[in-house]
């Protein structure tokens, strides 16, 4: 079986990425500029979005191959990426000549200031919040924030069609930018770096028009990982809008989604998130609030769960998609860690959340059935009522790992992938079990369910961690709402 490098590949990608983009702005300090902004890093998400998931890419990293081996690669930018990932000190850059870069400076320095930067008025501080959301289950996570502003506090600016569908088909105000990367860019002075991204730029003329004619007091991301979250960013800073990114789940590995951010706030579960990215985003203010997710004010299930369970102990697993990391084999050794734990525990309650973005085939949900495991339906389930019946909660790097220690339930890292901890180090932390083999898993769980003194042991440890990761008191959304009115006062 070929080498699992997967984890070494995903940071030195990351890393691989900051240094070509950075030789091109050694090149021509007007490489990524584009009406008046500098769009670095968002072309950064982009690339990464682009080049995590390129098997020939991949291939040559594990194999050790020569740069010039990698077929499907398009841009000059994305060749320099490979070239600084597969071949350490070669020169990086955009390959053009001296006299052409230096022609095309000049070029891009006279269109830009016949075009300027195409930016409106600044806002008034009167304006609605818009959320610029790229995905359809945001939607359902920002409305409790959505809920304290009121009729008419907020427009919903759209990038995907579930989206657009979704909010058109409960009277969402909405602001429709499906389309907008198809456009051609409204304006001719284009970096060098810019010049394999246009559907950024298309997007990018979307955004700026959408803010000025709808002119928010502040905008809002989730995540912030994501080349829109940046290209919002950047719209809105050209008009003096503020922008603040909720944190909506976590990555146990800092990869160029998650730096280099420079929103107006960021906020944050805890301090300790913001502990473990600051290094990677200097100058980045960040905000404790807490988990919108573990401060659900409907928690669906919970009734039906207690029912099922009928006072037995249970514990939960929490699967994942395919992933760089995540391999077809660690999922099924995830599953066969499902039967083993059933049939030792036999007295327990095994659990099993499928990820909303990877169902369970049918084959799959029989498997589960029938060594008696417990399907618990994201869509009927929320978390918190899964987490908190739970004595252990088990998976390879899943969010809801330090979710379960927010909640009291003891998480178990089963990690027989590339990677090597998990961040933040819960067993370390004295707030969970880290283990690499299906046996060792086994047995952490059984001692975790069977082992009042270990069980008790671990809970001191998962309290110390609540209150460094997870805001203790009040409403998350309360708090949000709060940090947007400090950051761009209402009728201010």
């Amino acid at each position: 079986m070929p080498r699992d490098l997967g984890y070494q590949f995903v940071v030195a990608l990351s890393d691989a990425i900051e240094r070509a983009t950075a030789a091109f702005v050694r090149e021509d300090a007007t490489a990524f500029r584009y009406r008046g902004v500098d769009l670095r890093h968002a072309v950064e998400r982009s690339l990464y979005v682009a080049l995590v998931n390129h098997t020939p890419l991949y291939e040559a990293f594990r194999d050790e191959r020569a740069p010039g081996d990698v077929a499907g690669l398009g841009s000059s930018l994305e060749r320099a990426v490979a070239t600084a990932l597969l071949a350490a000190g070669a020169d990086l850059g955009s390959g053009r000549p001296r006299w052409r870069r230096l022609a095309g400076r000049a070029r891009w320095q006279v269109r830009a200031v016949r075009e300027g930067a195409g930016t409106g008025p600044a806002p008034t501080g009167e304006g609605p919040v818009a959320f610029v959301l790229d995905h359809v289950k945001f939607l359902r996570f920002v409305e409790p924030v959505r809920r304290r502003l009121g009729p008419a506090g907020d427009v919903i600016v759209s990038i995907v069609p579930p989206l657009t569908a979704a909010a058109t088909a409960v009277g969402e105000d909405l602001v429709d930018l499906c389309g907008a990367p198809e456009r051609a860019p409204r304006a001719r002075a284009i970096g060098v770096g810019l010049l394999g991204a246009r559907p950024l730029l298309g997007l990018y003329d979307g955004l700026l028009e959408a803010l000025v004619g709808r002119r928010p007091r502040c905008v809002v991301v989730v995540e912030g990982m994501s080349p829109v979250d940046e290209l919002a960013n950047r719209a809105a800073r050209s008009l003096g809008i503020p922008t603040l990114c909720l944190q909506q789940g976590w990555s146990p590995f800092v990869h160029a989604g998650f730096r280099n951010m420079s929103y107006a706030a960021m906020a944050v579960w805890g301090d300790g998130f913001a502990d473990l990215l600051a290094p990677h985003n200097p100058g980045q203010r960040f905000a404790a609030v807490g988990s919108f997710t573990l401060a659900a004010e409907v928690d669906a299930g919970r009734d039906v769960l207690a029912a099922e369970l009928d006072g037995r102990p249970a514990v939960a697993f929490f699967l994942q998609p395919r992933s760089p990391l995540i391999r077809a084999e660690h999922q099924e050794a995830l599953l066969a860690l499902v039967a083993r734990t059933a049939q030792r525990l036999s007295g327990c309650a095994v659990l099993v959340r499928e990820h909303p973005a990877a169902p369970l085939t049918e084959e799959d949900r029989r498997r589960v059935q029938g060594v008696g495991g417990v399907l618990v339906d994201p869509q009927r389930f929320s978390l918190g009522p899964v987490l908190e019946a739970s004595r252990a909660a088990v998976s390879i790097y899943s969010t809801s790992l330090v979710e379960a220690a927010a909640l009291g339930s003891i998480p178990i890292v089963f990690n027989p992938t590339s990677m090597s901890r998990y961040s933040p180090d819960l067993d370390a932390l004295g707030a969970g079990i880290e283990v690499r083999t299906p046996p060792d898993a086994e047995e952490a769980i059984a001692r975790v369910v069977e082992d009042e003194l270990l069980h008790r042991r671990l809970a001191v440890g998962v309290d110390a961690f609540r209150s460094r990761f997870f805001a203790a008191g009040g409403s998350p959304a309360d708090a949000t709402v709060a940090l947007i009115d400090d950051l761009a006062p209402a009728g201010g």
